[in-house]
This record gives structure tokens, sequence and C-alpha cells, in this order.
């Protein structure tokens, strides 16, 4: 066990498996397992898990590594993931606990191992733990810190033009593009956006398509209107404000959000686009501040409208916005992401759909708790009449990338799927959530690092609504 220990410790960034640990240490793989497990008192997987996290947090603390930097020194292969497991297992995201005071990690004293010192925070300690690793090696570790284990979703179909399937959950304000659905008590709530930024950018521009086809629609209908001013409501970092911006020279186009961070990156993009003479951002919270956005000519709200609990008093505010003739451009519905066949050979098949089904529950906890929160028959054209606009049509549109990926997308497809696993937790079943493990090892031939079968399908849909002149 003391060579199994030392390798972990050693190279903590290495894809390791219980198979291939147990083959550089010369032993079977249920032995290892076994073993490992009565002297260290967690399987191998658990505590390369938490001495990752703990160099991790060394490394936070200690060094001006960027959070990307320290993700892949320590094994994860995006920034997302590690961001993700860091805020379960410490209670706050990197970023946080790289500001916080020397000592703060909530560490939880019942996971110190026993007869050690107490821990410090994200301190690596290397003291024996059981007396069966005397005299192995001087650097045998026991567990490494860990702090608070802290658990959010993607609803199929509802994915933000800027936002991954799943991200964090958006009360009573516009959506941060992360598109998440859940509650306070979920380890998403605080997302650290300078990692999740660049995930969100990534999806879009994958997207790019889709949203470039659908401005061309909108610009080349019979009623469209001249369009001077456009508003994105929920812009994230801006990949379709930059689009729609391109698609109607003319047009000022102001980039509406919730996060600063996220309408940072939207500005410094339209400014490397040559866009920033007519280009804004706007800070603002919804329903609060729908004074604040000022009237439009076109308003482009992405997977935003069901982020507020009454949607049809929001789609009143948005055609009370519009000039005489604009368009209110609603993205809600279309189809989930699909990226892998039915059957996968793993586990039962199906699993995509019982993610699905798993992400739609999540829903409809999230709309619940909206503030005001009221249902509505999802009949966007009924809705449209309802609040004094005309319906002009909707279409949806595709994004087909068939196997095999190019790695940008692969990396998305990983990315994602490492999100929806970390956000659905308990709502899988044991057995898909150790499919999900598997699919996410890099070591796996079966993963998604490795199978030639990954792909990616889905829809948007856009419905629009003109004010008549």
């Amino acid at each position: 066990m003391g060579t199994a220990l030392r390798l972990l410790q050693d190279d903590p960034a290495h894809p390791w498996t219980v198979a291939s640990l147990a083959a550089r240490a010369g032993v079977s793989r249920a032995g290892l397992a076994r073993r490992f497990t009565e002297l260290v008192g967690e399987p191998p997987m658990s505590y390369l898990t938490a001495w990752r996290l703990a160099v991790a947090a060394d490394l936070l603390r200690e060094s001006d590594a960027t959070v990307e930097a320290v993700a892949r020194k320590v094994g994860y292969s995006t920034p997302f993931a590690f961001s993700s497991a860091f805020k379960r297992v410490r209670g706050v995201s990197p970023q946080e606990f790289r500001g916080g005071p020397p000592g703060d990690c909530r560490a939880d004293a019942r996971d110190a191992p026993a007869g050690s010192p107490g821990r410090a925070c994200g301190r690596r300690e290397r003291s024996p733990r059981h007396p069966a690793f005397a005299g192995t090696a001087t650097k045998l570790a026991v567990r490494p810190a860990v702090g608070d284990a802290g658990p959010m979703s993607s609803h199929a179909g509802h994915g933000h033009h800027d936002a991954p399937a799943s991200a964090t959950p958006v009360h009573a304000h516009v959506p941060a593009h992360g598109h998440a659905h859940g509650t306070g008590d979920d380890p998403a709530t605080d997302i650290d956006w300078d990692v999740l930024g660049p995930l969100l950018e990534q999806e879009a521009e994958l997207g790019a398509a889709q949203y470039e086809e659908a401005a061309r629609w909108i610009a080349a209908l019979p009623t469209a209107p001249d369009v001077r001013r456009v508003l994105d409501v929920g812009s994230g970092p801006g990949v379709v404000s930059c689009l729609l911006a391109e698609a109607f020279p003319e047009a000022e186009v102001v980039a509406v959000d919730a996060t600063p961070a996220l309408l940072r990156r939207a500005a410094d993009r339209a400014r490397r686009l040559g866009l920033g003479d007519r280009f804004r951002t706007l800070t603002a919270e919804l329903p609060e501040d729908f004074a604040a956005l000022g009237e439009a000519d076109l308003i482009w709200a992405g997977n935003s409208l069901h982020h507020l609990g009454d949607q049809r008093a929001a789609l009143a505010e948005f055609a009370a916005l519009l000039r005489p003739g604009g368009t209110v451009a609603l993205v809600e519905g279309g189809l989930p992401a699909r990226r892998l066949p039915r059957d996968i050979g793993i586990g039962a098949p199906g699993l995509e759909a019982r993610m699905g089904a798993a992400s739609a529950t999540r829903f409809e906890h999230m709309r619940s708790e909206l503030p005001g929160a009221k249902r509505e028959i999802e009949d966007w054209s009924a809705l449209f009449g309802a609040v004094g606009l005309t319906p002009q049509g909707t279409r949806s549109f595709l994004l087909d990338l068939p196997a095999p990926l190019s790695r940008p997308a692969r990396e998305h497809v990983i990315a994602s799927i490492a999100r929806e696993r970390e956000v659905l937790g308990d709502l899988l079943n044991a057995e898909d959530s150790a499919v999900l493990e598997r699919l996410l090892d890099p070591e796996d031939p079966e993963g998604l690092h490795h199978r030639p079968d990954v792909h990616l399908l889905s829809a948007r849909t856009v419905h629009l609504g003109r004010r008549v002149p």
C-alpha cells in the first residue's frame, strides 16, 4: 500500500484508475481496493480526489497560477470540473478560497485522521495514519484535509444561448448564462465566472450558425423593423450580442445581464471584433430594472424569460419597451442536447433520457421557488397576443455536429456532462452515476475522451412577436 500512496501523492495529475494503480503497485485490482480501504479508511479514488484538492488548496494560496493552471496541475481536464469539485468539498469556490483569510477552509475535524495533529487549511500533512504503514515510507500521507461537503440542473430544451446544459440558479434577476436551476443549498449556487465564462463562450461559439441563421431570418421578414437599437436580455459573455451587432450593422446593441464578470467578457469581445463603438453593456436585475433598459427595435430574450416568476408580466414589460414595428425574439423550448447513442454499451440504455428527466425535475423545482411564480401554458403565440403583440412565426434552428467531433466540441461535451453529473447528484440512480464516472475517466476506453460515437445535436426554437405600428 505504501507504493500506491506514494504514486498518488507524487503524481496527482496522472489520470489514475484503480486498475492502473494496482498494476504499478504489483497487486490485483480487487486486492488493492480492499486493502487500501482497510488501511486508509477510504477507497483509492476517494483518497485521490481529496489529495488533489488539498494540493490545489496549497497552489491557490501559495502561487499566482490561474484556476485553469491549478486544475490541470492536479489532474482535472477542465477548470469547470475542478471548481465544482472544490466547491462541493470545501464549501467555497477556488477564487473565494484564494481570497479568503489564511486558515479559513471550513475544515471538518471529523475528517482528521486518527492520531494525527489537526490539519491546517489545505496543508498536505504527510504523517503516518496507521501502524501498518510504519517503516514503509517517510512521506506516507494520511487523508488530505477536506472541508465541509456543501449538493441544479439543465432543463431539457431550455439551455441559454450562451449556456452549457446546466449552470447556476438565478432567481429574481436576468440569468447570468450559467443556466442553473437549483436552490441556495446547492454547491453550484456560487459560480466562479472566471471559470464558467470561457465554457459559456465555447458553447455559444459552437452554436454560432444557429444564431446567425435566426438573425438572418428576422432581418429578412417583410415586416422586419428598421433596427437601430437591440437589447440582448440575458447576454452572458456576449457571443450572441456580437452576432446580432454584425447582423444589424446600423444598430446599437446593449448586452443586458446581472453578472458584471460576464458583461466584461462581452465588452472585451466586442472590442476585439471592432464593434466597440456601438456596443454597450448594462447590469440589470429583472424584473426590478425593466425601466432602465430603454426602448428598442429588437429584444432578444435567450432563455431568460423562464427565470422570471411571472412570465406573462415580464413579456408585457418587453412589449412596452418596443418601438412601433419592433420585435421580441423569444428563445424558449427547442430540443435538449444529445451527445451519445441511446445504448452506449455500458449501463442501462437511455442514460441521456434519464438525465433529461432528472433535469426537468430540477427545473420545475426552480420555477416553483421563483418570487411571484405563476404557472403558464407555454403557448408563446398566445402569450404574445395576451400582451398586445402580433405573433410573427416560430422557427427552430439545428446544431448538428456528427461524430467524430472536433477537439473543442469534444472538450465541451466532456465539460458539460461533468457539470451535469455534479448538479444532478442524487436525482440519478447509483448505476447511472457509476456510468458517468466511467464516461468521464480519461483512461477508460469507453469514456468520452476516446469514444468514436460522441456527437452534439440540439435545436433552439425562436418565437417572434411584433408590435404593430
